[in-house]
């Protein structure tokens, strides 16, 4: 189907997509719900593009899940519980020029047990927990987007998670810029980490992940904290990390 400029307001969840379903969906306005915004599973491909999604405490605003994929663009999501956009089991989305705005939530972005995903242009501010959260061997892709203004770290990658983060900036969280711990071990190039009140990148002695031509500025108390025993590779950064 093709739905443009609808309205939902349900209790559970606003637009459900499975069982390798499509559709078009433009601006439109879904609210209220208590378990998704949108829902997205079983090798689904929907585009969903100018839509607002404002869940009302539901869990998340996007949820993509078993193998669920879908294109979200210029999309807002504001008011979710747990996050505004939650990838798991395989989900593999791609979301570009999204907004992912604090309503209580938790996290902008979660990708967990074994999502993927590409992200481009995004932004997530204002979260209570991460900005994006990737854990449980997860691997998303994310590129020239901002995590500002959080209230723990900008990205936090634990428990086996990876990624790749490129050209993204990461500002003004209350806690690390990149935090990574629990065997997480992204890949990390050409990003900048600025004004983060916890360091703008933690590395504890469990954790790796492959650092090169970031630019660490104004972080307190230090621009790294690399723990003994600590894996991974970083070269090429402003200011270099301590060895």
């Amino acid at each position: 189907p093709v739905v443009r400029d609808c309205v939902f307001r349900v209790e559970a969840t606003g637009i459900s997509v499975y069982s390798q379903g499509k559709g078009t969906f433009e601006r439109c306005d879904v609210a209220g719900c208590a378990t998704a915004g949108i829902a997205v599973s079983d090798r689904s491909d929907p585009v969903v593009r100018d839509c607002a999604f404002r869940v009302g405490g539901g869990l998340s605003g996007i949820m993509v899940y078993s193998q669920g994929k879908g294109t979200f663009e210029r999309c807002d999501v504001a008011g979710y519980a747990n996050a505004g956009i939650t990838v798991s089991d395989g989900g593999d989305p791609v979301v570009r020029d999204c907004a992912f705005r604090v309503g209580g939530g938790l996290r902008g972005i979660l990708v967990s047990s074994q999502g993927k995903g590409t992200f481009e242009r995004c932004e997530v501010a204002g979260n209570a927990r991460a900005g994006i959260e990737v854990q449980e061997g997860s691997d998303p892709v994310v590129r020239d987007s901002v995590f500002r203004d959080g209230k723990a770290s900008g990205i936090y990658v634990h428990t086996q998670g990876k990624g790749t983060f490129e050209r993204c900036e990461v500002v003004g969280n209350v806690r690390a810029g990149i935090e990574v711990r629990d065997g997480g071990d992204p890949v990390v190039r050409d990003c900048t980490l600025r004004a983060n009140h916890n360091h703008g990148v933690i590395v504890r002695a469990d954790g790796l992940g492959t650092f090169s031509e970031c630019r660490l500025e104004g972080n307190a108390p230090a621009e790294w904290l690399v723990e003994v025993g600590a894996g991974g590779t970083r070269r090429g950064n402003h200011p270099g990390a301590p060895r």
